[in-house]
């Protein structure tokens, strides 16, 4: 009973062990998936931050303007279908 027992606690103390040092045993066993290449064109491959920043503020334009309209069409299609039923 008692080597049962230790056996069970030693499989449960070494697969923690493995849960815990996840990264670290990972880090070992897969280095050459850790390097990352540079680009070719080196920095100029690389958009600013004004130039993302930019674009991202004319997307959340577009977004904005979509969701209104949304809105606005649901707003509209409800308004029809009220007037439909009181006919």
């Amino acid at each position: 009973m008692g080597l049962l027992l230790g056996f069970f606690l030693a499989v449960f103390g070494a697969t923690g062990s493995v849960l815990v040092l996840y990264d670290e045993i990972d880090n070992i066993l897969n280095a050459d998936l850790r390097i990352v290449q540079a680009p070719a064109q080196g920095e100029a491959a690389f958009h600013s931050l004004a130039e993302i920043q930019s674009a991202a503020v004319g997307i959340m334009a577009i977004i904005l303007l979509f969701s209104v309209l949304t809105g606005l069409i649901r707003w509209l299609q409800k308004r029809r279908d009220k007037l439909h039923r009181h006919m």
